[in-house]
């Protein structure tokens, strides 16, 4: 069995329907690479976005 994948971060995925994860307001697509998805709300270590000036 392989080890499980180290994330830099991991986001909420985004609702059925959804376009956005609701954790950070992002597009799943332009997260950085190393971060992860998941649905498990438990498992999410991304916050709210930065306020935009």
């Amino acid at each position: 069995m392989s080890p499980r994948p180290q994330y830099a971060t991991i986001h909420a995925a985004p609702p059925p329907g959804g376009a956005l994860t609701p954790c950070c307001g992002a597009v799943p697509t332009t997260l950085p690479r190393g971060d992860g998805v998941t649905p498990n709300l438990t498992a999410v270590t991304a916050g709210p976005a930065p306020a935009r000036p």
